[in-house]
């Protein structure tokens, strides 16, 4: 690792990418950003820092532990589909304790080590706006948490109806008031989180923003990263590794199409981003570009997502318009994420020649190409006939996990490949 990778990490723009991802509130344990990329991307941002002081890397731990917890409130949020309140407030409640005491113990490590690299490091100008900084983010993280839990706790007074009078619930005046006012006091609640949440954002990027623009204090950082830095291989393999994870996120989000209400759990959009990134982080120059492709299926499957969720019923046969337009941004979002894919199998191609990994077969891309044809084909008549959508959700699912599984499998033996030729280049030297 060289010094300018060293600082253009500590400089790197993905802490703050990380912590807009935290700035939406909870509705019934769902985000709409999901948490656990905006976690695993402060987790990425703090690990040259985590070498020079033990609370960094406490809070780097930290927050892996709040990004495994916001990954497992989403699929518990998809499998307690069709539960009762009881059952869902038992969720929201148990995984809001748990965040809460995991963004206690994060915040503080984060803010308690920052200060004292600050202080080591002669970076004296952000220490100024450290105490508001930890004291907004503290306040922003538990209230989220706890005003995500209170409108799910009217199940609590209803229960308390239910169970101490044998009459009919609906002539209690108090439950048709909580049934009532339970979504207006939720959507004031979704309006405070975001208004905090967007004061927090402003007032922790100018303490980071501060931290980044000190020379003094990244380059004396930078310097004792260094310093404490292992080999190359080491580097290598912390580099990829931390690639192919977000390869294993983009992937998953733009492969499998798994929807609550027509609404994606893992939006396509954000799975082409994120998997460009990868493979981008594996390898800064492309022969071939990816960026643009990565952009089209983006900017595709997020326009048919929106017309999706707008008149993309699965049970009944939508207007000739609708239709329409449901065809052709399926077809369209079809040809861009296969030219995606092929752009994506030909970097691995690229990456494969240029790391010299001879005994890694890249045939399996040829598969991986063919498997995501046919996934992209059955994709255009789910989307342009909403109706044929359940019945093309088992074969669909099939061949996006074969997808991923061939893709993610070459790409995680072009990696170790190239880590061990590396490693066995400095044992000979």
């Amino acid at each position: 690792m060289n010094d300018s990778a060293t600082k253009n990490r500590i400089r790197s723009p993905l802490l703050f990418i990380g912590l807009f991802f935290l700035i939406n509130p909870y509705f019934a344990m769902l985000d709409i950003l999901p948490d656990f990329i905006g976690y695993a991307l402060i987790c990425y941002a703090v690990s040259d820092l985590a070498k020079l002081e033990y609370r960094m890397e406490s809070a780097m731990r930290y927050s892996a532990y709040l990004g495994l917890l916001s990954f497992a409130r989403a699929v518990a949020f998809v499998l307690s589909l069709g539960s009762d309140d009881s059952m869902r407030l038992l969720l929201t409640f148990s995984f809001g304790v748990a965040e809460i005491l995991l963004v206690i113990r994060f915040a503080s490590d984060l803010f308690g080590g920052t200060e004292y690299l600050l202080e080591r490091y002669d970076g004296y100008e952000a220490l100024g706006r450290l105490n508001n900084a930890r004291f907004l983010t503290l306040l922003f993280l538990i209230v989220k948490v706890a005003l995500g839990v209170i409108p799910e706790a009217a199940v609590l007074l209803v229960q308390k109806v239910l169970f101490s009078d044998l009459i009919d619930v609906d002539d209690i005046p108090l439950y048709n008031d909580i049934a009532s006012y339970k979504p207006y006091a939720t959507a004031l609640f979704i309006l405070i989180t975001i208004i905090l949440g967007v004061w927090w954002y402003i007032e922790i990027c100018r303490y980071f923003g501060a931290v980044r623009k000190d020379a003094a204090f990244v380059a004396a950082a930078t310097k004792a990263a260094e310093y404490v830095t292992g080999s190359s291989s080491e580097s290598i393999d912390k580099k990829l590794s931390v690639s192919y994870v977000f390869a294993i996120v983009g992937i998953a989000a733009f492969a499998l199409d798994v929807r609550f209400e027509r609404v994606p759990v893992l939006p396509a959009f954000l799975g082409a981003l994120i998997s460009a990134y990868a493979i981008i982080r594996a390898k800064r120059v492309l022969k071939k570009t990816l960026a643009p492709y990565a952009f089209c299926a983006a900017a595709t499957g997020l326009a048919l997502d929106i017309c999706f969720i707008l008149f993309g019923s699965t049970d009944t046969v939508g207007t000739l318009t609708e239709s329409a337009v449901l065809a052709a941004l399926g077809a369209a979002f079809a040809v861009c994420s296969v030219l995606f894919v092929r752009r994506l199998c030909d970097s691995l191609r690229e990456l494969h020649a240029d790391f010299g990994c001879e005994k890694t077969s890249l045939k399996p891309l040829v598969y991986a190409e063919i498997i995501y044809t046919i996934y992209a084909l059955l994709n255009i008549a789910a989307f342009a006939m909403p109706v044929l959508y359940p019945w093309l959700l088992l074969p669909r699912i099939l061949l996006s996990v074969a997808f991923i599984a061939v893709f993610l499998l070459t790409y995680r033996r072009i990696c170790e490949e190239y880590v061990a030729i590396v490693s066995d280049t400095e044992e000979e030297t």
